[in-house]
């Protein structure tokens, strides 16, 4: 009974929460209108589900959990964990001239130089996404931030090479597509939606890409076998946890390994990475590979997802990156290489992207 009411409490907030907000955005645009300038909106907060996990959450927690990461990681997850109260405002986006993205001004999350130079960054993506993939895709960052691996040392870029890549999550198949410029032996593409599928094969022959180079597993990767039924929206956001009547097999990723050697994984698994890395501890011990993983999606993967690695002693050197721009709350990621091949190159920060090669 406290469960429901707890539960009928946060939605009612959520409810009022949203009113203020969309009130907010109404006042902020007749004031842009009739007279310009800015409004500072830091005190009308729209909580979405990451920040509602986290409202109850000690900062004694959260750090516990972070130490260990450098500074620049902690600096990170703390930056974009204060975002996640703030949501962006896409609606508005194109309105005005250097509109505000969040209800607070845009100048406290992001300097007009940093706002030019994703501006740049925004336009190359979309100009790739056009020119490689057969259907439109959402804004992330996949073909010029690639998950993260140009900033990785060569070294680690060298031992991935003839190795099996793990797309997690392959979704339309741009990262698998990106992850042919590194050498892969072989690309396993884990997507459960058949809709998704679809669209990974279309891009596929867009690229006139060799289909004995990428194996297409239509499973969704899990601690253990089993079957699940989700709704399969086709979409980037397309969630196992979400109940549906579309079936999907799950496999633990160490079921399948046995007689490969894995480089590299990437998981974008929304909200069940932890889980994925429960089923690939085998796999893990065995062949330390490198490792991209998204954690954004909820509390367990945020706060859980470095602590699991940690806990296994791999002798990993890790770092935290946001692949989006600052006024976004995804595209959270977590860099896990073998700590003998170095830092990162360029610092390991986004804003070192300009001096970083580009292979497509």
């Amino acid at each position: 009974m406290t469960r429901i009411i707890s539960k009928v409490i946060h939605a009612i907030e959520r409810a009022t929460l949203a009113y203020r907000s969309e009130t907010a955005r109404r006042k902020w645009t007749m004031k842009r209108i009739l007279f310009g300038g800015d409004a500072d909106w830091r005190r009308i907060r729209y909580l979405p589900e990451i920040a509602m996990e986290f409202r109850d959450v000690p900062k004694e927690d959260i750090d516990a959990a972070l130490d260990g990461l450098d500074d620049l990681s902690k600096k990170a997850f703390w930056t974009f964990l204060s975002r996640a109260f703030f949501p962006t405002m896409k609606n508005m986006q194109g309105v005005f001239d250097r509109t505000p993205r969040h209800f607070y001004t845009a100048s406290g999350l992001a300097s007009e130089e940093e706002c030019r130079r994703w501006d740049e960054r925004i336009k190359e993506e979309s100009a790739l996404k056009t020119k490689y993939l057969a259907h439109p895709a959402p804004s992330d960052f996949t073909f010029t931030l690639r998950h993260g691996l140009p900033f990785l040392p060569a070294a680690a870029l060298f031992y991935v090479r003839d190795k099996v890549f793990v797309d997690g999550g392959a979704f339309v198949g741009d990262s698998s597509l990106v992850f042919m410029d590194y050498a892969p032996g072989e690309i396993w593409a884990f997507e459960p939606s058949p809709n998704n599928q679809r669209l990974f094969l279309d891009t596929m022959q867009h690229n006139h890409v060799p289909m004995n180079r990428i194996k297409l597993i239509p499973m969704g990767l899990s601690d253990k076998l089993g079957e699940i039924r989700f709704n399969d929206t086709a979409g980037s956001d397309c969630s196992l946890e979400a109940k549906g009547t579309t079936a999907a097999k799950l496999t633990p990723l160490d079921a399948l390994t046995a007689d490969a050697k894995i480089g590299f994984i990437k998981t974008d698994l929304e909200g069940m990475g932890l889980v994925m890395l429960r089923g690939a501890v085998k796999t893990l011990r065995r062949d330390r590979p490198v490792l991209s993983l998204a954690i954004y999606h909820n509390k367990e993967e945020m706060l859980g997802t470095y602590a699991f690695l940690k806990s296994l002693q791999l002798g990993y050197r890790y770092r935290i990156l946001q692949l989006s721009p600052p006024w976004e709350w995804h595209e959270l990621c977590l860099l896990a290489w073998p700590e003998e091949f170095g830092e990162l190159q360029s610092g390991g920060t986004v804003d070192a992207w300009t001096n970083l090669p580009r292979l497509l």
